[in-house]
């Protein structure tokens, strides 16, 4: 008889909240799907911004009396240095193109010009590896050697602004995670709390009939678990099918977007699903029924 009211008990408490588990499946979805879709976002810009502060660009003009031969043998010399793993010629037309869109409306000013003002301009571009002040100055101190050029400048100045707003989207990433952390042990906290005075009386006669807080804390633990891992599953879905989805929009601006590798998804979905069931076996609540 005992164990016939422990299972009519125990289906009353753990069977028969079917719609508020779907309910709140479809809120972690939801709220998972959301951060996934900012995590996406901030780890297309990280790499963008870690991209470019990795690439250290010089431009060089070229002086116009420089003859055809000169220029080449110019860009087969530069070619040959180890710090230098590409060199392209931006032509004049080029060159003007390229200012009139870094001026954006301001571009109206150089319809004044008569002529194009700009030289032949050679863009020099750094390996990784030697991205650093040193090796910057060192190329900076070769280009100075060469009469065929004008002048030149690289891209170093706006390395510092780049990780200073990569260190700040790292940061906002980090709280942002830290937040949903918290907000997920809060939820279950606060839901665990409401079914056990709900079904207070229900506690009470399993543990009247010698049930253990494990017996009765245990189901709530593994269903925290599989809820919460049920959801950061769909929503690991969701979020890679809208990524692919966005990038095959954005290709034809040349606009690549990249996805977020499959071990985050896992790892996200495991950390999510152990913190849950953290929050249920931490209730203690239950002691006091």
């Amino acid at each position: 008889m005992s164990l016939k009211a422990s299972k009519e008990v125990f289906n009353l408490v753990f069977k028969g909240r079917f719609v508020y588990r779907i309910l709140n499946i479809i809120f972690l979805v939801f709220v998972f799907s959301f951060f996934l879709s900012i995590t996406a976002l901030f780890y297309n810009i990280n790499n963008y911004l870690k991209k470019t502060s990795e690439e250290v660009i010089f431009y060089a003009f070229i002086e116009k009396t420089t003859g055809k031969d000169e220029l080449t043998r110019l860009i087969n010399k530069i070619n040959q240095w180890h710090e230098v793993k590409s060199i392209k010629i931006i032509s004049e037309e080029e060159g003007l193109k390229l200012l009139k869109k870094s001026l954006g409306k301001d571009a109206e000013i150089l319809k004044t010009l008569e002529k194009n003002p700009l030289p032949k301009t050679l863009e020099i571009l750094l390996k990784p590896e030697f991205a650093d002040k040193n090796s910057i100055n060192t190329v900076a101190g070769k280009l100075a050697n060469y009469r065929e050029i004008s002048w030149f400048g690289s891209t170093e100045k706006y390395i510092g602004s780049i990780l200073q707003t990569k260190g700040l989207f790292n940061n906002i990433f980090i709280a942002s995670f830290v937040f949903l952390l918290i907000m997920v042990f809060l939820s279950f906290r606060i839901s665990l709390r409401t079914i056990f005075y709900r079904y207070k009386e229900d506690i009470q006669l399993l543990k009247l009939i010698g049930a253990s807080e494990n017996f009765i804390i245990y189901p709530f633990l593994f269903e925290s678990f599989f809820e919460s891992l049920l959801s950061a599953l769909c929503a690991s879905g969701i979020t890679h099918y809208l990524t692919i989805l966005l990038r095959e929009n954005l290709a034809p601006l040349k606009i690549n977007i990249e996805e977020l590798p499959l071990e985050y998804y896992l790892v996200f979905s495991l950390v999510l699903s152990i913190f849950s069931a953290i929050s249920t076996f931490s209730l203690k609540k239950i002691r006091e029924i």
